[in-house]
Protein backbone atom coordinates (compact mmCIF):
# COMPACT_ATOMS: atom_id res chain seq x y z
CA UNK A 1 0.00 0.00 0.00
CA UNK A 2 1.53 3.33 -1.09
CA UNK A 3 0.80 6.58 0.27
CA UNK A 4 -1.54 9.59 -2.11
CA UNK A 5 -1.20 8.43 -5.64
CA UNK A 6 0.44 10.77 -7.71
CA UNK A 7 -1.04 13.75 -10.06
CA UNK A 8 -3.05 12.27 -13.27
CA UNK A 9 -2.47 11.26 -16.27
CA UNK A 10 -3.31 14.18 -19.38
CA UNK A 11 -5.67 11.06 -20.91
CA UNK A 12 -6.45 10.20 -17.45
CA UNK A 13 -10.44 10.01 -18.76
CA UNK A 14 -9.24 7.52 -21.97
CA UNK A 15 -7.40 5.40 -19.56
CA UNK A 16 -10.66 5.58 -17.02
CA UNK A 17 -12.52 4.24 -19.46
CA UNK A 18 -10.34 1.46 -20.75
CA UNK A 19 -9.90 0.13 -17.54
CA UNK A 20 -13.20 -0.25 -16.72
CA UNK A 21 -14.12 -1.99 -20.07
CA UNK A 22 -11.55 -4.42 -19.39
CA UNK A 23 -12.71 -4.82 -15.61
CA UNK A 24 -16.55 -5.49 -17.35
CA UNK A 25 -15.28 -8.81 -18.26
CA UNK A 26 -13.36 -10.31 -14.96
CA UNK A 27 -15.00 -12.00 -12.28
CA UNK A 28 -14.99 -10.99 -8.58
CA UNK A 29 -12.15 -13.17 -6.69
CA UNK A 30 -10.64 -12.18 -3.47
CA UNK A 31 -6.81 -10.72 -3.29
CA UNK A 32 -7.32 -10.81 -7.22
CA UNK A 33 -10.38 -8.98 -8.76
CA UNK A 34 -12.51 -7.71 -5.39
CA UNK A 35 -13.53 -4.34 -4.59
CA UNK A 36 -10.44 -2.90 -3.22
CA UNK A 37 -8.10 -4.54 -6.18
CA UNK A 38 -10.61 -2.67 -8.41
CA UNK A 39 -10.18 0.59 -6.79
CA UNK A 40 -7.00 0.34 -6.78
CA UNK A 41 -6.60 -0.66 -10.81
CA UNK A 42 -8.19 2.41 -11.60
CA UNK A 43 -6.29 5.00 -9.71
CA UNK A 44 -3.35 3.40 -11.81
CA UNK A 45 -5.09 3.98 -14.96
CA UNK A 46 -5.36 7.38 -13.60
CA UNK A 47 -2.10 8.37 -11.99
CA UNK A 48 0.59 5.46 -12.55
CA UNK A 49 0.39 4.45 -8.95
CA UNK A 50 -0.49 1.24 -7.57
CA UNK A 51 -2.02 1.64 -3.74
CA UNK A 52 -2.17 -1.99 -3.35
CA UNK A 53 1.08 -3.09 -4.43
CA UNK A 54 2.24 -5.68 -1.79
CA UNK A 55 -1.15 -6.16 -0.58
CA UNK A 56 -2.62 -8.61 -2.95
CA UNK A 57 -0.99 -11.89 -1.95
CA UNK A 58 -2.33 -10.69 1.54
CA UNK A 59 -5.77 -12.11 1.51
CA UNK A 60 -7.62 -14.91 -0.54
CA UNK A 61 -11.13 -14.70 1.07
CA UNK A 62 -13.41 -12.98 2.76
CA UNK A 63 -11.66 -13.92 5.96
CA UNK A 64 -8.47 -13.27 5.36
CA UNK A 65 -9.24 -9.87 3.77
CA UNK A 66 -11.41 -8.61 6.69
CA UNK A 67 -8.90 -9.90 8.76
CA UNK A 68 -6.47 -8.01 7.00
CA UNK A 69 -8.37 -4.49 7.08
CA UNK A 70 -8.89 -5.30 10.90
CA UNK A 71 -5.18 -5.35 11.80
CA UNK A 72 -2.18 -3.87 11.81
CA UNK A 73 0.37 -4.13 9.07
CA UNK A 74 3.82 -3.76 7.69
CA UNK A 75 3.72 -0.89 4.92
CA UNK A 76 5.28 -3.17 1.67
CA UNK A 77 9.12 -1.25 1.12
CA UNK A 78 9.23 0.36 4.24
CA UNK A 79 9.25 -0.04 8.07
CA UNK A 80 6.37 2.07 9.32
CA UNK A 81 3.01 -0.08 10.72
CA UNK A 82 0.02 0.87 10.16
CA UNK A 83 -3.27 -0.35 11.80
CA UNK A 84 -5.68 -0.62 8.50
CA UNK A 85 -8.88 -0.37 11.00
CA UNK A 86 -11.71 -1.09 8.45
CA UNK A 87 -12.46 -0.18 5.01
CA UNK A 88 -12.54 3.44 5.63
CA UNK A 89 -9.46 4.15 7.31
CA UNK A 90 -7.85 1.69 4.94
CA UNK A 91 -8.64 4.05 2.28
CA UNK A 92 -7.97 7.13 4.53
CA UNK A 93 -4.47 5.85 4.80
CA UNK A 94 -3.58 6.46 1.17
CA UNK A 95 -5.90 8.89 -0.12
CA UNK A 96 -6.65 11.53 3.05
CA UNK A 97 -9.43 12.51 4.33
CA UNK A 98 -12.81 11.86 2.41
CA UNK A 99 -14.84 14.77 0.64
CA UNK A 100 -18.41 14.79 0.58
CA UNK A 101 -20.12 12.10 -1.74
CA UNK A 102 -22.21 14.93 -3.44
CA UNK A 103 -18.50 16.45 -4.54
CA UNK A 104 -17.44 13.14 -5.87
CA UNK A 105 -16.61 13.47 -9.72
CA UNK A 106 -15.59 11.17 -12.39
CA UNK A 107 -12.69 9.28 -11.43
CA UNK A 108 -13.02 9.87 -7.64
CA UNK A 109 -13.50 6.32 -5.29
CA UNK A 110 -16.74 6.07 -3.31
CA UNK A 111 -17.45 4.14 -0.56
CA UNK A 112 -20.78 2.48 -0.20
CA UNK A 113 -22.05 0.86 3.22
CA UNK A 114 -24.86 -1.74 3.17
CA UNK A 115 -27.42 -2.74 6.16
CA UNK A 116 -26.05 -6.28 6.43
CA UNK A 117 -22.76 -4.71 6.82
CA UNK A 118 -21.07 -5.42 3.72
CA UNK A 119 -18.98 -2.62 1.56
CA UNK A 120 -18.01 -1.78 -1.78
CA UNK A 121 -15.56 0.38 -3.37
CA UNK A 122 -16.17 2.02 -5.93
CA UNK A 123 -14.92 4.64 -8.88
CA UNK A 124 -17.50 7.17 -10.07
CA UNK A 125 -17.29 6.33 -14.15
CA UNK A 126 -17.68 8.51 -16.81
CA UNK A 127 -21.45 9.42 -16.10
CA UNK A 128 -20.68 11.33 -13.39
CA UNK A 129 -23.94 9.84 -11.71
CA UNK A 130 -22.74 5.93 -11.07
CA UNK A 131 -19.94 4.42 -9.68
CA UNK A 132 -18.52 1.37 -10.92
CA UNK A 133 -17.72 -1.75 -8.52
CA UNK A 134 -16.80 -5.18 -8.12
CA UNK A 135 -19.38 -7.05 -6.04
CA UNK A 136 -19.54 -11.01 -4.98
CA UNK A 137 -20.65 -13.40 -7.25
CA UNK A 138 -21.72 -10.23 -9.70
CA UNK A 139 -18.70 -8.73 -11.31
CA UNK A 140 -18.99 -5.28 -12.21
CA UNK A 141 -21.92 -3.53 -11.01
CA UNK A 142 -23.00 0.22 -11.09
CA UNK A 143 -24.24 1.94 -8.05
CA UNK A 144 -25.98 5.61 -8.02
CA UNK A 145 -22.67 8.28 -6.64
CA UNK A 146 -25.40 9.63 -4.25
CA UNK A 147 -25.68 6.38 -2.34
CA UNK A 148 -22.33 5.91 -0.96
CA UNK A 149 -20.98 7.40 2.54
CA UNK A 150 -17.62 9.32 1.83
CA UNK A 151 -15.82 10.05 -1.15
CA UNK A 152 -12.02 10.66 -2.30
CA UNK A 153 -10.64 12.50 -4.65
CA UNK A 154 -8.27 10.97 -6.64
Amino acid sequence: MQTRPSQRFNDWPQRLEAALNEWSLKEFVWGESDCFCFAAAMIEAITGSDPMAGLRDQYHDRESAYALLNNKILMPGSQEVINLNGHQNAIETVMGEPQNVRLAQRGDLILYQFGNGDKLIGVVDGSGKKAAAMAEGKGLVRLMVKLGSASWRV
